[in-house]
């Protein structure tokens, strides 16, 4: 038993002792005790040991493998763990990744907001505990009874959350203006196919009426990933999902007729210049020249 597991400070006493022995000894509860009523209290514990139990490990084999997961082999069961691992692993980078992308948002933005926005918030995050709790089958009365707290005390703690919720949906949401981040309908259409497939068969209307209901958060929670993603490929200075750049600015822009006036206007001076190199008069060899409207004559 490990120092920090010990129940009690009188744990090597337990140890050297014998199945029926029975002994004494005092105890010190901390402070930080979960039970008020011992928390800080000096007791004085009589006991005895009922029986002594010893844990035997089973042999590592494949046998035991087939006992514990649904792997044939041992290799297989341990590939398995550290695929596990490896993917644990990586969500935790890409959680701390996330949460530094977002600290620097935060930190770079202004960002005001109404303290009723904080308390709708609030009431968004105790209806969301209100459904899980009945999810489980607890009746919510019971729920704060059990936990020993009234609504207001639970809204008084979650209130710094619905806060922190608040102004991070606030920045991504600018961000993805800003960016032009959006959804693409067939996107949206994906998920909501695919969490529809959990009802199982059901009628038409029930099917539209489910898809209609689950659609808007879709979409938001979609675009919420997609921004977030951008977010962090754009602090970590990566260009894969960088905005791209308007079609105006990707495309060769076509000339007004002013413009290839003044083009030509220069193109007289070009040709001094290149006459003894090439006989051919050099401003027909230029894009502008071949872009000037029919008939129009260059002015000189």
């Amino acid at each position: 038993v490990s120092p920090q597991d010990e129940p009690f400070p009188f744990v090597d006493k337990l140890l050297a002792m014998k199945a029926g022995e029975s002994a004494e000894a005092d105890a010190e509860f901390p402070e930080e005790h979960p039970r008020k009523e011992l928390a800080g209290k000096y007791v004085h514990l009589a006991f005895t040991v009922q029986g002594v139990r010893e844990k035997t490990l089973p042999e590592v084999s494949d046998e035991l493998a087939k006992d514990v997961s649904d792997h044939e082999t041992l290799d297989e069961l341990r590939q398995s763990i550290r695929d596990r691992i490896h993917e644990e692993q990586e969500a935790a980078r890409k959680q701390r990744e996330t949460e530094a992308a977002l600290k620097a948002l935060i930190d770079h933005a202004t960002i005001e907001y109404p303290t009723a926005a904080v308390d709708q918030e609030v009431d968004a995050m105790i209806r969301n505990e209100q459904s899980r709790v009945q999810g489980y089958g607890w009746d919510w009365a019971a729920y704060l009874r059990l936990t020993r707290k009234t609504e207001e005390q639970l809204r008084s703690e979650i209130r710094p959350r619905a806060e922190e919720r608040l102004v991070r949906a606030l920045a991504l949401s600018e961000f993805a203006l800003r960016e032009g981040l959006n959804v693409e309908p067939a996107e949206v259409d994906a998920e909501v196919d695919r969490i529809l497939e959990q009802y199982g068969d059901r009628s038409e209307e029930v099917q539209e009426s489910l898809r209609a209901a689950v659609r808007p958060s879709v979409e938001n929670d979609t675009l919420s990933r997609k921004t977030v993603e951008h977010l962090v490929a754009a602090v970590a200075g990566r260009e894969e999902f960088l905005a791209p750049e308007p079609e105006e600015v990707k495309e060769e822009t076509e000339e007004t007729p002013e413009e290839q006036g003044a083009a030509a206007d220069q193109e007289p001076e070009n040709a001094a210049a290149e006459e003894g190199a090439d006989s051919e008069p050099a401003v027909e060899e230029t894009p502008d020249a071949e872009a000037s409207p029919e008939g129009e004559e260059p002015q000189a």
